[in-house]
């Protein structure tokens, strides 16, 4: 046994900081209800494939499977990720304790890591939950092989980053920014061991059923990446440094500073220099491309872990009253950074009064965690109202995949097939050619004219209201049409219909 696990089981501070946060998390884990994300997951791993348009098929099996074992509800759905969150926060007491760290260092790494951003992702069932625990796995072994560990763990870590690669493909990131700080860092040896390249020949593996999908229908995720450029690509420039240090905390982000100024410039952490070069790097990269500000958050645990050490050394250094003072600086700063975390990330907020809230205009994942149920009865008293024929000849179509998969998974039996063109979403359709009248849901007030060009006539018979302000939720006033006669076959329809998101 190493070293580094022997102080992780023994370090009580440690689990019970781990044991504080996770109950925290499940406490909140089914305040409001599934994420339109989460439910959009569940449906896509009810559709098994090598590949989706907007990600690999890990998140959406493991989505599937848990529901198909906990039932459909968010909590069912968050236990895995929680206990992901779990493990994320004792890897990085591990990490830590591997850049020499003791019992002290360790603990904060457990305060940090559990109080950052790191609670926002955790709290869903999504695609960055298994993203950051790949990333962290990977830096942990590649942690062990800098300081000069068996070369044939590169295979390990390969493995890491192959699984990673099924789940999402921003680890390409993290190789091309370790990649980088090798050479910036002069760390040819490496590169000229043969098992870093077998490493990468088995993620490369593992990874080739989704790149075969991928390839054989056009790259839909290239596309994607394109299509958040376009759409938001100046927002996501101009906040990639403040989502940085919210990710880290928003007041205990100096101490992943601390972390990324030792890992660059101490000698004590020569060997892990290229790790501390891979953040530069990939915020760069991530610039250049436009891409989202948490895509580099697999980092935010090891250079949390490595200025845990930093910030270990600077509470112990002078006398009684200094080091009482420093403490308690600390200890202040973790309380209210977590306090501002939770308040910001987590549904707190009880349910009745959420629409009208504070936190409703700032936490957008909230917003789509709320209010499915409303949504779902109000189309289906739509639906409901229509005759026993005319039910059977008709399909719901959705603009958007939460409303859809909010309609599969919400409702109890007898509503009409759903449908939507969005994503991965128009693979699942169009709907029969029997299907000639149409539940159409959109946000869009022209939606009714546009449509009725291919659909027939349409009418507004109703107008959802699940208690938000305008322009809160994309649901809140989205209008519930009723088609019929429709002019054009589903196919030609489908054509204009999809679309990626």
């Amino acid at each position: 046994m190493t070293r580094a696990a022997i102080i992780v089981r023994s370090n009580w501070p440690a689990l019970l900081v781990t044991a504080a946060f996770t109950a925290l998390m499940l406490a909140f884990a089914g305040q409001y209800g599934l994420h339109r994300d989460e439910m959009y997951f569940i449906v896509a791993g009810r559709h098994p494939d090598f590949g989706y348009v907007d990600q690999p098929p890990f998140t959406p099996i493991v989505n599937a499977l848990s529901v198909a074992v906990f039932g459909v509800s968010a909590f069912g759905d968050r236990i895995l990720p929680t206990v992901v969150y779990a493990v994320v926060v004792l890897l990085g007491v591990r990490l830590a304790g591997e850049f020499g760290g003791g019992r002290l260092a360790q603990t904060i790494a457990a305060i940090t890591v559990a109080g950052s951003g790191w609670i926002a992702v955790a709290h869903l069932n999504s695609t960055e939950v298994y993203d950051i625990l790949g990333w962290t796995v990977f830096l942990l072994v590649v942690v062990r092989i800098l300081r000069g560990g068996d070369q044939r763990l590169w295979l390990l870590a390969g493995l890491a980053a192959g699984i990673a690669l099924e789940n999402k493909n921003l680890i390409v990131f993290l190789a091309a920014g370790l990649g980088a700080g090798i050479a910036i860092s002069r760390r040819w040896e490496l590169l000229r061991s043969r098992w870093i390249w077998a490493g990468a020949g088995l993620a490369l593996l593992i990874w080739l059923p989704n790149l075969i999908w991928q390839a054989e229908n056009g790259w839909p995720q290239l596309e994607m990446a394109r299509v958040i450029a376009a759409r938001s690509g100046d927002e996501n420039r101009s906040q990639l440094i403040l989502i940085q240090v919210l990710f880290f905390g928003p007041l205990l982000f100096p101490v992943a500073l601390a972390g990324l100024w030792w890992l660059l410039r101490s000698d004590e952490a020569r060997d892990w220099r290229p790790i501390g070069w891979a953040y530069p790097v990939i915020l760069v990269l991530l610039f250049i491309t436009a891409g989202k500000s948490y895509y580099v958050g697999g980092l935010v645990p090891t250079i949390i872990a490595a200025g845990s050490v930093v910030t270990a050394r600077w509470l112990t250094r002078g006398g009684v009253w200094m080091r009482r003072a420093r403490g308690a600086t600390y200890a202040i700063a973790a309380a209210a950074s977590v306090f501002l975390v939770v308040s910001l990330s987590l549904p707190v907020v009880p349910a009745a009064d959420f629409p009208r809230s504070t936190q409703a205009t700032v936490n957008s994942d909230a917003v789509s965690e709320y209010g499915w149920p409303s949504f779902v009865a109000q189309v289906r008293a739509v639906t409901d109202s229509l005759s026993s024929e005319d039910r059977a000849r008709t399909a719901i179509l959705t603009v958007n995949y939460g409303e859809a998969g909010a309609l599969e998974l919400l409702s109890s039996p007898g509503l009409p097939p759903v449908y939507s063109g969005e994503n991965s979403y128009a693979y699942w359709g169009p709907p029969a050619d029997s299907k000639t009248i149409t539940v159409m849901v959109t946000d869009w007030v022209g939606a009714g004219a546009y449509w009725g060009q291919w659909l027939g006539p349409c009418t507004l018979a109703t107008t959802i209201d699940l208690g938000f302000p305008p322009d809160i939720s994309e649901e809140q006033g989205a209008g519930v049409w009723v088609c019929r006669g429709r002019t054009a076959g589903w196919d030609d329809i489908w054509s204009r219909f999809r679309g990626i998101g």
